[in-house]
């Protein structure tokens, strides 16, 4: 009998010891386990990229059940910072809340000009002058790319080739250059070669002049509308004839009727070197619209064509639309 009794007290003093190592180890595994946890916590937390599954924050609230502070029941939540594409960024010489003139400026290759060229004393920046760029708005400077659609007549292309020059860098430098209370901000875009009817309403090139325009608008908080367009072709529609009158009707009514221009603001176009359309383009002026109006440009210096202006050609004309649309609109106009 005792026997027995001694062989059940050494079962069990061979099982509690057993249970005691397994009690050791699972403690000493716990006791690692918050350490590392704790460690984590202090000072490894912000080296550690956050899984994709990972739970959500702990949010702790203040107030409510055990605490001294009053609950609040309209607890502040942080806004998202709004997100804006590193192409679009506006840097801090361009204010674009200070514009009081946006214009679209859209025709043939002399509205681009092309294979013009550079004078770094006459075709300088004015800081009063913006340009709507393949990086967003910009103050206008010819080593920039305006046009999309045909960014190697810009020097942005090659940094060591000088810029061709554009009509519409002078345009906005003669209105700022005499009217001290007016920033000129304008958008281009051009076809070159093309007729016409490449404008008509539905084309795929109207609908890219309609995007680009409300894309330039749309970062302008207080514009809800351009508020004039020069426009700049006939070249390739060069004879005088009913044909290109009734087309150049439309266009301006199918502008018109735009939201984002409208009507009773200025429409001028400019006149091409010495083609017969000249005569059909001079007829806003005495169309009896007071927003119709067309700058002679015939017998300016050209390339050598007698079709394409030269560098000089595109500051003359420059001008003369600068001057046709404050006297157009002598004072800024409203948003």
């Amino acid at each position: 009998m005792f026997g027995g009794y001694r062989m059940a007290l050494v079962l069990i003093t061979k099982y509690t010891r057993q249970l005691e190592k397994q009690t050791l180890h699972y403690l000493g595994a716990a006791l690692l386990l918050c350490a590392l946890l704790l460690t984590g916590c202090a000072g490894g937390e912000a080296d550690q990229e956050p899984e994709e599954d990972s739970p959500p924050d702990i949010v702790v609230v203040v107030g409510g059940a055990g605490s001294d502070e009053p609950e609040d029941e309209n607890p502040v939540v942080p806004e998202e910072e709004p997100f804006v594409p590193d192409n679009f960024f506006i840097p801090d010489d361009v204010r674009l809340d200070r514009i009081t003139d946006l214009v679209l400026i859209t025709g043939q290759s002399n509205a681009l000009g092309a294979s013009t060229a550079f004078d770094a004393s006459l075709d300088q920046p004015n800081s009063r002058v913006y340009a709507f760029t393949d990086v967003g708005w910009r103050i206008a400077d010819l080593q920039q790319v305006w046009d999309l659609t045909h960014p190697g007549n810009f020097s942005a292309s090659d940094p060591e080739r000088e810029p061709f020059n554009n009509f519409g860098l002078h345009f906005g430098k003669t209105i700022a250059e005499n009217r001290d209370d007016r920033l000129v901000a304008f958008v281009l875009i051009t076809a070159p070669g093309q007729e016409i009817a490449h404008w008509d309403l539905g084309g795929e090139f109207f609908g890219q002049i309609r995007n680009k325009a409300l894309n330039a608008l749309n970062q302008i908080p207080h514009k809800s509308s351009f508020d004039g367009i020069l426009w700049h072709q006939g070249e390739s529609d060069a004879a005088d004839s009913d044909y290109y009158t009734g087309k150049l009707n439309a266009l301006i009514t199918n502008f018109r009727n735009e939201n984002w221009f409208g009507y009773e603001k200025p429409f001028i176009c400019g006149e091409t070197i010495g083609l017969p359309v000249n005569n059909r383009l001079n007829r806003l002026n005495t169309d009896g619209d007071d927003w119709t109006a067309c700058v002679e440009g015939e017998g300016l210096p050209s390339l050598g064509d007698d079709i394409h202006f030269s560098a000089e050609g595109l500051r003359i004309i420059g001008a003369r639309y600068g001057w046709q649309y404050v006297t157009m609109r002598p004072r800024p106009p409203g948003p």
